[in-house]
């Protein structure tokens, strides 16, 4: 049973592709759109949106696509800090992916050149043992100097009079937390309820997880807000 659902996911995410294609040109401002696009909607166009509906041809990008999915997301928009947002204005494109026998899944952001990091592309993957969530591993961010919004330098006070102050590196709060490469150890395990890396690991994969199986295929959705949330419930 089991293998029937995945064939038919499996056929079903195959037959999906070129609309998320579509969609990606859409969004990018890469679609050129002509009166074919508007043929299966023609009767529901008022006599005044026929006469106008070619202004609407126009090939720019729509603009912060993808944030205003995340955000419309209860599971990616309460990770989305503010100071995340002009970041996520520059994610052009979502992708992702499930190995054949299931113990990997992956997702791809695409970004356009920024003021924070040089990456274009930010490769995130998992490895899964049955149920389990073994590690996420992927691209390093290459921030540039001064722009990791992960982490805040604090400085120290040296106990020693006229001692020079110290500094360092604090976590902070930020989506992008979810590129950090997290591994589970047999020790780990054991104490899992009392472990911050087994509860960041979930958290990264509760991401990439709903990525993959519902918001890359019903993006167009999320940005429009037609998908109910828990705060229309």
């Amino acid at each position: 049973m089991q293998k029937e659902q995945e064939e038919v996911e499996r056929k079903f995410r195959d037959s999906y592709k070129p609309f998320i294609e579509e969609i990606n040109a859409i969004i990018s401002g890469k679609h050129t759109f002509t009166d074919a696009d508007f043929q299966e909607i023609g009767e529901l166009l008022t006599e005044q949106e026929q006469e106008t509906k070619h202004n609407y041809f126009t090939n720019e990008k729509i603009p912060e696509f993808w944030l205003k999915v995340f955000m419309n997301s209860d599971v990616i928009g309460e990770h989305v800090e503010e100071k995340d947002e002009a970041i996520l204005r520059c994610l052009e494109k979502v992708e992702g992916g499930k190995s054949e026998d299931h113990k990997k899944i992956w997702v791809d952001f695409f970004f356009s050149e920024n003021e924070w990091f040089t990456n274009t592309q930010i490769h995130k993957e998992f490895e899964l043992d049955e149920d389990v969530i073994k590690k996420s591993s992927g691209d390093q961010i290459q921030w540039k100097e001064g722009k990791n919004i992960t982490i805040k330098i604090v400085k120290k006070k040296n106990k020693k009079k006229g001692g020079e102050k110290k500094t360092k590196e604090v976590k902070e709060k930020s989506f992008f937390n979810f590129f950090l490469d997290i591994e589970i150890d047999s020790d780990e395990e054991e104490e899992e309820e009392e472990n911050q890396d087994v509860e960041d690991l979930e958290a990264q994969y509760e991401i990439a997880q709903a990525l993959y199986e519902d918001i890359i295929p019903k993006s167009l959705e999320y940005y429009l807000g037609l998908i109910e949330t828990m705060d229309d419930l």
